[in-house]
């Protein structure tokens, strides 16, 4: 189980990952370069390939539990209000977003809300 309350979360936004949907590999080289990581988090990653009427929302999710232990929760939509060039942008680090700017929704079972 997942303990999120405090979990620093990471957001990589790399133009450089071609196939359609990042995976470990990819969260690996990010945390390789991103040297101040605090465990657990969880990191959000682009889906480049994507987007819902020229909005580009849609993040892979990944849970690391420490610097060994990389774990695919899958994909989540997330939409920012207003957004410049209707292009999702999120903070290179935080713990929560403003519900008053940002809106989210499970696309994967990891993250559906009951």
């Amino acid at each position: 189980m997942i303990d999120n309350e405090k979990m620093p979360i990471y957001f990589y936004s790399s133009l450089d990952i071609k196939e359609k949907m990042p995976t470990e590999l990819h969260c690996a080289e990010f945390q390789n370069s991103f040297k101040s990581i605090n465990y657990p988090c969880l990191i959000f990653m682009r889906l480049n390939w994507w987007n819902d009427y020229s909005h580009v929302t849609n993040f892979a999710c990944f849970y690391l539990n420490n610097s060994n232990s990389i774990e695919s929760l899958g994909i989540v939509k997330i939409i920012q209000l207003n957004a410049p060039d209707l292009k999702t942008e999120l903070p290179k680090e935080f713990e929560s977003l403003d519900n008053e700017k940002f809106f989210f929704r499970g696309v994967t079972s990891t993250f559906t809300i009951n």
